[in-house]
């Protein structure tokens, strides 16, 4: 086989970068619109796939089986901080809302304190090149954010969002 050429390369087309995004929340549960949250969303994690993989082994071979399809139902959000830390305070009353620190209770059913997300992705005419719209979201985990007096940079609050699924093109993908 040929190596790829210069005209091979062309006949792609314009490829999309990994800057051309949006994630929208809608209502955030006790925190109302979720507008800041996405203008702040400084990058996300495009969902990824694998299935699990099991071994036969008979009469002293080992062959290697495909298995389920599985998807790791994690978003992992990395946001922007503001100047009155307002990501961090949304973030912070939507976990207490999902399970509170003193009761260990949740402020109600999955229902109050699931939304749906949706991440567009734009090519370089700002055109929808694919929507991905995640089922069931919730947070599960923020993290500590490293404070660091030696440098300037800017203040990124990781989140971690649990879902239940999530839809491409209008093709359930579970």
């Amino acid at each position: 086989m040929p190596r790829i050429s210069l005209s091979d390369v062309k006949s792609i087309g314009d490829l999309i970068t990994a800057d051309t995004f949006e994630l929208l929340f809608g209502t955030v549960p006790v925190a109302g619109a979720s507008k800041g949250l996405t203008l702040k969303c400084y990058s996300v994690m495009y969902p990824g796939f694998s299935n699990m993989a099991f071994d036969i082994r008979l009469a002293g071979h080992v062959v290697r089986q495909r298995g389920m399809k599985e998807y790791t139902r994690q978003l992992q959000v990395v946001f922007a901080e503001d100047s009155k830390t307002n990501t961090m305070n949304i973030l912070r009353k939507w976990h207490e809302f999902v399970v509170g620190t003193d009761s260990g209770n949740s402020g109600g059913p999955k229902s109050e304190y699931a939304v749906d997300a949706q991440l567009n992705i734009y090519n370089q005419q700002g055109i929808l090149a694919d929507k991905i719209t995640f089922r069931g979201v919730f947070p599960f985990q923020i993290p500590d954010i490293s404070m660091q007096g030696d440098n300037s940079a800017l203040m990124l609050v990781t989140a971690d969002f649990s879902y239940d699924n999530f839809e491409s093109d209008n093709v359930p993908i579970s």
